[in-house]
């Protein structure tokens, strides 16, 4: 099953990815301490992609170009050098660890980032919701 669909939210919409796709900004968790572009928003959407059963939920345009980084990599970032805060062993709490084992396969990242490629409806309302931002 395909489909891919958007929902818009008052407060900023967190995921599982957003500490890892915003490591910039460095805020650690929701709250007031967000930079004036995360906090000054009345409104945010999000992307819903459902493929094989699997949903990813996308919160803004920063972890959708982040998410397709690391899908589009050959091999999958593990362990440390996925993320560097955990200085001994392996990360179990972050984004990618917590994907189902079949979202990490070749296959599914491929059909995935092209899906994400098509001309639908909700991909050009994603589009146009943040067209503009951040410029």
């Amino acid at each position: 099953m395909k489909d891919v669909w958007v929902t818009y939210s008052a407060g900023y919409p967190w995921t599982r990815m957003t500490l890892y796709a915003h490591r910039h900004i460095h805020f650690t968790t929701p709250g007031p301490d967000l930079p004036a572009y995360y906090s000054s928003r009345k409104r945010w959407a999000q992307l819903h992609v459902l493929l094989d059963g699997i949903e990813l939920v996308i919160g803004d345009p920063d972890e959708l170009a982040y998410l397709c980084h690391v899908f589009s990599q050959k091999v999958m970032p593990s362990g440390r050098a996925f993320d560097g805060r955990t200085p001994v062993g392996r990360p179990n709490g972050s984004w990618l660890s917590r994907l189902p084992s079949k979202a990490k396969t070749p296959k599914f990242r491929r059909r995935f980032l092209a899906y994400l490629t098509r001309d639908t409806r909700a991909m050009r309302d994603y589009w146009r919701f943040y067209e503009g931002d951040k410029a």
